[in-house]
């Protein structure tokens, strides 16, 4: 599902008309293939959304397998912005491949078909499928998931935030339907196209956005301050196999300063890092009431999170430990309280989590998926 597409002057004076091939086209050493379409046997769908799709390629000289994601430009909804979100993700995920970030998709080439309106990214194919999936699932099964397996999930998806924030990059889309699973079971963090690149500012929490269309000026990007353009965020409560047009844009995961549209920084990301916990422990979405809950609704909700905290952990007890609600309530907080990673690791709620084997992919995680060799 697509993050929310939202409007405005800045987004739209940023991108010209037609997409720059030669600043989107990529290749990487390991790609000896061609950056065009025909160059690739489309094997199956994995994926679609409001945009475009996700399939299985193999590259027809090699026979390499890649997962292909195609991204239409032409004859959508606010196209300009399509287009910066994809400059976004492209160059999100070629700073991550220069870095050798185990905890991103590795992009081996991306290009643009003009005459069809289309971006392409030939991507590593992560067969586990999505957090989202895995997770509901899990619900229908009625397999709550273990205090272990919560802690290990979650300093996971610690690792992944650590890694982009490292690299100067915000992600702001972060939710299940994001995190993929690799073969070993391991946590992927995916989909760039919300993220934002920066420079170190002045403030405490490192780097910062501006949530003000009307303060985006232009020079260099240590001088600017960015139009926020929040994503959209939906649970993983819902099934993953059914389309749920209705909740196309709800905020459920973002961050109360985003929603509000201040001043933010990667902090934000630590929200929704506490969001999906809150449901890894109860099995309930934070902010959503119901499946008719609107996304005002939710936004309001997220506006008036202290209560609404209070009330959803008092209604979740004796299911949230006191050290899981500590964590929570570090995470879902105002953001000048709220930690960040080094904080996250302090906390006791991961006493005895092996960081640095965490951070290298050596602890061996609770599940493992099955893969299909064909």
């Amino acid at each position: 599902m697509e993050p929310i597409l939202i409007p405005s002057q800045h987004n739209r004076l940023n991108i010209p008309t037609e997409p720059n091939e030669d600043e989107f086209n990529y290749k990487s050493d390991e790609f000896k293939g061609q950056l065009n379409i025909d160059s690739f046997e489309i094997l199956s769908n994995i994926g679609s959304g409001s945009y475009g799709e996700v399939n299985l390629v193999k590259e027809k000289n090699s026979q390499e397998v890649y997962a292909m994601k195609k991204i239409f430009y032409v004859d959508v909804n606010d196209s300009e912005l399509v287009k910066k979100r994809a400059f976004r993700e492209r160059n999100a995920m070629v700073t991550c491949n220069n870095k050798n970030n185990k905890r991103a998709p590795k992009l081996f080439c991306s290009f643009v078909d003009s005459i069809e309106g289309v971006f392409y990214y030939v991507m590593e194919y992560i067969p586990g499928g999505d957090f989202n999936t895995f997770c509901y699932d899990r619900l229908v099964e009625g397999k709550k998931f273990t205090d272990e397996e919560i802690k290990f999930y979650i300093a996971e998806l610690v690792c992944c935030l650590e890694s982009f924030h490292s690299y100067g990059l915000l992600h702001r889309d972060v939710k299940p339907e994001n995190i993929l699973i690799n073969k070993d079971g391991h946590l992927i963090l995916g989909d760039f196209g919300s993220s934002k690149q920066a420079v170190n500012t002045t403030s405490s929490s490192g780097f910062s956005f501006s949530g003000s269309p009307s303060s985006a000026g232009s020079g260099s990007l240590g001088s600017r301050s960015f139009d926020n353009t929040p994503p959209n965020f939906s649970s993983f409560l819902r099934n993953p196999n059914n389309s749920y047009t209705s909740y196309i844009g709800t905020p459920q995961y973002m961050a109360v300063e985003v929603v509000q549209g201040v001043n933010y920084s990667k902090l934000c990301d630590y929200w929704s890092l506490g969001a999906i916990l809150f449901e890894l422990v109860t099995g309930t979405a934070l902010f959503v009431e119901s499946p008719d809950t609107t996304e005002q609704k939710i936004r309001e909700n997220i506006g008036n999170w202290r209560g609404l905290l209070n009330t959803a952990i008092q209604k979740s007890q004796p299911n949230i430990s006191k050290v899981a609600e500590s964590l929570i309530r570090e995470l879902i907080s105002p953001e000048r309280k709220r930690i960040d990673a080094t904080g996250i690791k302090k906390h006791p709620f991961f006493e005895g989590i092996d960081w640095e084997g965490m951070l290298n992919l050596t602890v061996e995680p609770p599940f493992k998926p099955t893969i299909d060799k064909n």
